[in-house]
């Protein structure tokens, strides 16, 4: 259950920093949440891939990094029944 509040943590950080309703660090931040890695890549998938940049490439692998590490504690921690 904290890891449920931790990525919601995370995602909220990424949505709200993209507004830009936060002040410049944390929005600079968010930019490496999930939300914001996501958001980069897609943007950088919608437009021409000749302007793909090194930061776009960064934001792909961090969101492969984040799939992963969700990804092993969610299998980590599965129960089929309530405690």
């Amino acid at each position: 259950m904290p890891w449920a509040v931790l990525y919601i943590t995370l995602v909220l950080l990424g949505l709200l920093g993209m507004s830009g309703t936060l002040v410049t660090t944390v929005k600079n931040l968010s930019l490496w949440s999930p939300v914001g890695a996501v958001m980069t890549v897609l943007s950088a998938g919608m437009n021409n891939l000749s302007n793909w940049s090194s930061q776009d490439t960064y934001s792909l692998l961090c969101c492969l990094g984040y799939a992963a590490v969700f990804t092993i504690i969610g299998v980590r921690w599965f129960r089929w029944t309530a405690q």
